[in-house]
């Protein structure tokens, strides 16, 4: 059977509280009985004590001379049949042989034997008495009718002897009154029993509420805890008590727990931003490929362009240096031919005349054409060594690129794994 923790602290209590007081009230009852036992007792012997006491004063006139035995014996029984306590209780009288001499109750009795009388259990009440006062005194439990024609009843007398006289002076109490009060105290001892008992369980569910309550507070804390809420607050952290241990280590949980979210949500925003920069990288390694293979592609075409002009420039600067060799032998040609012709005809003059300039103009010419194919040549060395330059160029490029390409193999596989 599954119990709550406060149910079973009620039932402990009740229990305990239960057990308590019975077990209390169990000793107290048995010590009350016994109490009231010992107080008849006690009575009964006083109450003997003071019939002996009567008793002896007349002994003691007798032995002084003042009265004479019979006389001393006779006052003594009629102070002794007279005498009461209680409700009515009375004493009586044997000698130790057992012949009725005073009875208070039944003074038609006196005077007969009644040592063999016997109660209903076979009890020899009366030579018990006898013997117990003989020995010093004593106390003897028989049952006794109170009346005729009433049921035995438990009874309790108390024997003293005057050994002058070889009497057994007693009286007896009947102890059912005693039980009527035994059991009077037992229902009062069970309505303070059930008082305390109620009392207790009461203390008990106070004790049980202010246990469970707590602990029920603290395991809701910690269901919502085991939800994800870490940012609960704990009940109770605030107690001196073990509960409040157990508050302040559920709060430390938490507050490790938090701690511990947090560091893994912070891992997982630096994984996730390290994957995002790799990714990045590697599509801006891609897209520096793409654009350094297009740069390589345009250099490269600009190249064999270059190469071609070069050669084309080479071979018309040739060309060019040839005419001018060809127009200035042809000059110097015609500058003799002038000269012979000069002297031959001066009617030519003018002819010659013109023709001079044209051949110093021709001259100029090819002169011009000589620095120009100069210059051609030196722009030519020029492409060429620019040409060196840019294949240079070309090849670091390359180089870049394969570089580059082997950094974006690498953050790919980074990206992979």
């Amino acid at each position: 059977m599954k119990l709550k923790i406060g149910t079973r602290l009620m039932l402990l209590v009740f229990g305990v509280a239960l057990l308590s007081t019975l077990a209390g009230a169990t000793v107290h009852l048995t010590g009350t009985r016994t109490n009231l036992i010992e107080q008849r007792k006690a009575k009964v012997k006083e109450m003997v004590d003071a019939a002996a006491s009567v008793i002896a004063l007349y002994g003691e006139q007798e032995k002084s001379g003042k009265l004479p035995r019979a006389e001393a014996q006779e006052r003594a029984r009629d102070a002794v049949r007279a005498m009461r306590y209680g409700n009515g209780e009375y004493f009586f009288v044997y000698d130790y042989a057992g012949v009725s001499l005073v009875h208070g109750l039944r003074p038609q009795v006196e005077g007969k034997n009644l040592l063999n009388l016997k109660d209903p259990d076979g009890v020899p009440f009366n030579v018990q008495m006898t013997e117990a006062a003989k020995a010093g005194g004593g106390f003897v439990a028989f049952r006794h009718k109170r009346s005729d024609d009433a049921e035995p009843t438990p009874k309790i007398a108390y024997a003293a002897g005057y050994q002058p006289w070889q009497w057994m002076i007693g009286t007896g109490v009947y102890t059912d009154d005693v039980d009527a009060e035994f059991r009077a105290r037992i229902w009062r001892e069970l309505e303070v029993s059930l008082l305390l008992l109620a009392i207790s369980v009461g203390i008990g569910i106070w004790v049980s509420r202010g246990m469970s309550r707590p602990l029920l507070a603290i395991r809701d804390v910690l269901g919502r805890i085991g939800g994800g809420d870490l940012t609960a607050a704990v009940p109770h952290a605030d107690r001196p008590d073990e509960i409040g241990d157990m508050a302040r280590a559920v709060a430390g949980l938490a507050t490790t727990l938090q701690g511990a979210r947090d560091e893994s949500q912070r891992a997982d925003l630096e994984r996730a931003a390290r994957d995002l920069q790799r990714e990045r990288l590697s599509v801006r390694a891609a897209e520096f490929a793409r654009a350094m293979d297009e740069v390589v592609a345009t250099l490269s075409t600009t190249t064999v362009a270059l190469h071609e002009r070069t050669a084309a420039l080479t071979n018309d600067a040739a060309s060019t240096t040839d005419e001018a060799h060809a127009a200035a032998g042809a000059a110097q040609g015609a500058s003799d031919s002038v000269e012979s012709a000069a002297q031959a005809s001066e009617e030519l003059r003018g002819s010659i005349a013109a023709i001079s300039r044209q051949v110093e103009s021709a001259a100029q010419t090819a002169s011009r054409a000589v620095t120009e194919t100069s210059n051609t040549t030196g722009i030519v060395t020029g492409l060429a060594s620019a040409a060196e330059q840019i294949g240079a160029v070309v090849e670091l490029i390359n180089s870049i690129a394969g570089q580059t390409n082997l950094l974006a193999l690498n953050a790919t596989i980074e990206a992979a794994r």
